[in-house]
């Protein structure tokens, strides 16, 4: 081969990376501009969101409910796998609520309720206390009681109403008058000072008491004392 056609052979090859690298370029360019002109999606459509940390643990989870799917959700969890925080949105009676827990169970709750707005203290240690405050349309409540065990599936990751049974029951209402309502350690009514409504057992009638009465009852809800 002569250095003339070797010439004509590098001359070839070198249109031909030119031309490649060309190509190259307008390629990339394209693309680029392609991604400017789209810019950041307008909307995102999944049925959960789910964020999990280095070792692959969930630690998020956004989505429906997998018993109530018409109620949203949102579960944050520690490096455990245990529930610290959620916070569900929903239709009436259970509505929206917001939950907050330690690792051992203990949990502060606020929920919007019918025409109203509910917040809870939850002792973890079963027997502990509990202080349930209600505020709604024509009156306010306050209950001051013990935890039971608590209803919240951790595995599950379900987080229902703490169960609780009353020690003392304060309620003030605009119709219905105020009382306070004292409960023995079964949970059982055992004194009422102000409004009760009582039926009587042989005739099923029901008669309200006033304001100013005092009322107790025995262990079987039987009334043993009546002032006026």
């Amino acid at each position: 081969m002569t250095i003339e056609q070797r010439l004509n052979r590098l001359e070839r090859q070198n249109r031909r990376l030119k031309f490649g690298g060309i190509v190259a370029l307008l390629g990339i360019g394209a693309v680029f501009l392609m991604g400017q002109a789209k810019g950041v999606p307008e909307e995102i459509r999944a049925k959960s969101l789910v964020i999990v940390d280095d070792d692959d643990r969930v630690r998020a989870r956004l989505g429906a409910n997998e018993l109530l799917p018409e109620h949203t959700e949102l579960m944050l969890t520690d490096a455990s796998g245990v529930m610290v925080a959620y916070l569900r949105a929903g239709e009436h009676p259970f509505g929206a609520s917001l939950d907050l827990l330690d690792q051992y169970g203990a949990r502060i709750s606020l929920r919007a309720v019918k025409d109203g707005a509910a917040l809870g203290l939850n002792s973890a240690i079963v027997g502990g206390g509990q202080i349930s405050m209600l505020a709604g349309e024509g009156g306010a409540g306050l209950e001051l009681g013990f935890s039971r065990p608590e209803a919240t599936d951790r595995t599950k990751q379900i987080v229902l109403p703490a169960p609780y049974q009353p020690g003392i029951t304060l309620d003030a209402y605009l119709k219905d008058g105020a009382s306070v309502r004292l409960h023995d350690e079964n949970g059982n009514r055992r004194a009422t000072l102000g409004v009760e409504d009582l039926i009587n057992p042989k005739t099923e009638v029901e008669t309200r008491r006033p304001e100013n009465s005092l009322v107790l009852f025995n262990a079987d809800g039987e009334v043993v004392h009546e002032v006026p």
